[in-house]
């Protein structure tokens, strides 16, 4: 810890209190001019300069002593900036010292712990953060492994099997694509206009259309006419998670898209379906429920229905799903919001 030199201290209470010694200067030659005037004797008027000023200087070795402990205790304040704990456990130990503070000092204080409260809920924030993102890279690093291992072995057949590979690539992509979309969430780069929805099924659809043919999955689709104001980008992502959880899911069947009522999309499956334990959590980072855990092939991340809140979240959309185990799920996606300009 710094050590705060008493004679040091001082000094700069000198500086700092100048004016005031030169107020207590000035008065003094009032008093020796008024003497002057009045051709009083000058024995009084010596006495009383010695005596203010022996108190002046009682007063201020007194004030000095008190800011040099001031001086000591914010410096230890200050190297407790960079501590774990933070400054709110030295800051309650300074004002438990019994020096006093007054009161332009205390709200200094009182900013002071309010800010280290801040911090503290930032650092936390930020803690949890990268914790979070780093266990979704592991666990990603490791998931990604599968379609590269698969696609390799794939590779060193005699005679490659092509639907199984691009299946293969098809995933990686997904994977990478993901992954992009993790890091890009923070960013909040939305353009909002009004797409036909029709356009944006389209779009999902075709990066999925691999997933469907591959198992053989019928597509069904609604009557999807009208337009959705939103970013054309971010949604077409949800729509590719979601497409890809029901083709993931579905062993034999189908999956229709169509309007479940005005402004709602909804996306069914003929899937496993979900326990109903499970749907709660089902958009919390790094849950994988039952079906995520169960089958090696389908294994998830857990971070894509995640995202997919997230990302309905900033476009000012909602989404939300009804399953039964056996019978399927449908995901709907509410699409409604206020109206905003588009230019």
């Amino acid at each position: 810890m710094k050590t705060v030199g008493f004679m040091s201290s001082m000094f700069r209470f000198v500086a700092v209190k100048r004016w005031n010694f030169l107020e207590f200067g000035f008065s003094m030659g009032v008093l020796l001019l008024v003497y002057s005037l009045y051709q009083l004797p000058w024995g009084p008027a010596f006495y009383t300069i010695m005596v203010l000023s022996a108190l002046k200087l009682f007063f201020t070795l007194g004030e000095g002593y008190f800011y040099w402990k001031k001086r000591c205790l914010l410096e230890k304040l200050f190297e407790c900036t960079n501590a774990q704990a933070g400054v709110t456990p030295m800051l309650d130990a300074i004002l438990h010292e019994g020096v006093h503070f007054n009161p332009l000092e205390q709200r200094y204080f009182s900013i002071i712990r309010l800010l280290e409260s801040e911090r503290s809920a930032l650092a936390d924030n930020y803690e949890q953060k990268s914790l979070a993102a780093r266990n979704y890279y592991t666990l990603w690093s490791h998931q990604i492994k599968t379609p590269l291992a698969a696609a390799g072995l794939l590779l060193k057949e005699d005679k490659i099997d092509k639907n199984a590979l691009i299946q293969q690539i098809f995933k990686i992509e997904q994977y990478v694509d993901m992954v992009l979309q993790f890091e890009r969430l923070g960013d909040r780069d939305l353009e909002f206009k009004a797409v036909p929805i029709r356009h944006l099924v389209n779009q999902a659809v075709k990066r999925v259309s691999v997933l469907f043919i591959h198992k053989h999955i019928k597509l069904e689709l609604g009557e999807l006419e009208g337009d959705v104001l939103t970013d054309e980008k971010w949604l077409c992502f949800v729509l590719e998670q979601v497409l890809t959880n029901a083709v993931k899911y579905t062993r034999h069947g189908s999956v229709a898209i169509y309007w479940a009522e005005q402004g709602i999309l909804a996306v069914k499956d003929t899937g496993t379906g979900i326990r109903a334990e499970d749907i709660p959590r089902l958009f919390s980072r790094g849950f994988t429920g039952y079906n995520g855990r169960a089958d090696l092939e389908k294994r998830s991340t857990g971070i894509g229905l995640f995202l997919c809140k997230e990302t309905m979240d900033m476009l000012g959309h909602r989404i939300f799903l009804q399953s039964t185990v056996g019978k399927g799920t449908t995901v709907f996606l509410d699409l409604r919001r206020g109206k905003l300009e588009v230019e």
